[in-house]
């Protein structure tokens, strides 16, 4: 039977953290000089209030949380935090409706990215830093619920992590203390992000908010422009630390304790990097020798661009869509393959797509050697059976979403373009599709319809499919 109490009691403690999230972004706001927060000061009462009655309410229960009530708890508490992290931009009329506060809130919690405001810059600064932080607080959630309070609190559940994470392992035999290195480890990336946006030139404040969704590979800018506003130098720096929020944090973190033989098998890296220089050096090319382009530029465009789709962090400094259907094409593949696993990045993720390339390489061996004993090797390791079923059948249940979202955007009224590129943008959690909803456009003009079907689709990119959609079989409600 499913522990409701305990769920609620837990929800209600993660609630007051946001709010205290709010208080954070109240206290930036008045050190800024902008004393417009009194809608975060309200949307924080209301959460904090909410909060602090499921929390005392509902008091932890002796028993462990089961599998059952993890999987409730991280879906509703990515719901909740998307619901009251609207609030802050509906109470103080930033967005012409709920709907555009929900989508806003959605986009920034699961990194995606996407944005329905066509004039960032007139917000006031209270309202820019809480836009910026939720993609911080995203980028870590799913790490901190999962790997940190999940396991915490009994459940033992490690499976989300083993689906996201190249290694398949734990840094430490104490989960906590993976949970440890991970949160240091982000923390000190988003420092040195800022740092080196400061070095450009960046003030303070946009340091700290350009900081938050460059390592949460979110692509919320302060900008109208994005990246396109900065230099040259803020542009490459952010090609660094876009790439670094792609990488698997295991592997980071392995190489900061010097764990070099650990890293240097990484197979899903290599793979990665290989990717990513195959494709910038492709779309340099074409901008050279098609488009006449200077070679710095087309080099520094061609890499951001391509850094930032496959990063899934959605900066932009041009318009790729201008660039001819082979970078067309290049790009829109960029956004389904997504970074590496146990990053912030969303998409496929790398360690799958090595999972597939082997098995399809190991069936072809078969054909050939149909007596030998042969399997599926990454970084040296047999790979269970049971983890390519698992990767065959997220890679269907991925591809089935992205068609389906596909399919009700171009119900809603948007044409067949843009609906492929809305709905592999919010699943993927990229923010910048194809057509109107492309680089130097939003999501604005789309329905109210529309709009929930791509929070549906970041919500469940960001969960990795499994976590959310199990909560709709069945079997997950029978009693055991």
């Amino acid at each position: 039977m499913i522990n409701w109490k305990y769920i609620f009691h837990l929800l209600g403690i993660l609630l007051v953290v946001e709010a205290g999230f709010m208080l954070i972004a109240i206290l930036v706001s008045a050190l800024s000089g902008d004393m417009e927060f009194s809608a975060l000061l309200l949307a924080a009462l209301l959460t904090g209030s909410l909060g602090g009655f499921l929390w005392s309410s509902t008091p932890r229960p002796e028993q462990h949380m089961g599998k059952r009530e993890g999987y409730i708890l991280v879906s509703l508490v990515w719901i909740c935090y998307a619901f009251f992290g609207a609030m802050p931009y509906f109470i103080g009329g930033y967005v012409q409706s709920f709907t555009d506060a929900w989508f806003e809130s959605m986009s920034g919690l699961t990194t995606c990215g996407a944005s329905i405001l066509n004039d960032i810059e007139s917000l006031p600064r209270g309202i820019l830093f809480w836009r910026a932080f939720t993609t911080g607080i995203g980028g870590m959630g799913i790490l901190v619920m999962v790997i940190a309070i999940m396991p915490g609190y009994g459940t033992g559940n490690m499976m989300l992590y083993r689906a996201e994470s190249s290694e398949g392992s734990r840094l430490s035999p104490r989960i906590k203390d993976t949970a440890k290195w991970i949160i240091l480890l982000y923390l000190g990336l988003i420092f040195f992000c800022f740092l080196l946006y400061l070095a450009g030139g960046m003030s303070i404040f946009d340091a700290v908010c350009h900081a938050f969704p460059t390592i949460a590979t979110a692509g919320f800018s302060n900008k109208n422009a994005s990246f396109a506003a900065y230099s040259p130098f803020i542009q490459y720096a952010s090609m660094l630390c876009m790439l670094l929020g792609s990488i698997s944090f295991v592997v980071m973190i392995s190489l900061l304790r010097g764990q070099f033989k650990k890293v240097w098998p990484a197979e899903e890296l290599k793979l990665y990097l290989k990717v990513v220089l195959a494709s910038v050096l492709f779309v340099f090319l074409v901008l050279v020798f098609r488009y006449q382009y200077a070679l710095e530029p087309a080099f520094r465009d061609a890499g951001f661009q391509v850094i930032s789709l496959i990063s899934t962090t959605g900066f932009v400094t041009a318009d790729y869509l201008q660039w001819g259907a082979p970078v067309f094409a290049t790009m829109f593949l960029l956004m389904l393959l997504g970074g590496c696993g146990g990053s912030t990045a969303g998409g496929i993720k790398m360690v799958r797509l090595l999972v597939l390339l082997r098995s399809v390489r190991v069936q072809f061996q078969k054909i050939l050697h149909n007596r030998g004993m042969i399997f599926v090797k990454i970084n040296g390791q047999n790979v269970p059976e049971a983890m390519i079923y698992r990767t065959l059948a997220f890679l269907m249940i991925y591809l089935t979403a992205f068609s389906f979202g596909a399919f009700g955007l171009m119900l809603t009224g948007l044409d067949f373009e843009s609906s492929l590129g809305a709905s592999i943008a919010s699943l993927s959690c990229v923010g910048p599709g194809l057509g109107t909803v492309g680089p130097v456009s939003n999501y604005a003009h789309l329905t109210d319809a529309a709009k929930y079907i791509c929070t549906f689709l970041m919500l469940l990119g960001r969960l990795e499919l499994y976590s959310f959609l199990i909560l709709f079989m069945p079997e997950f409600w029978r009693k055991q």
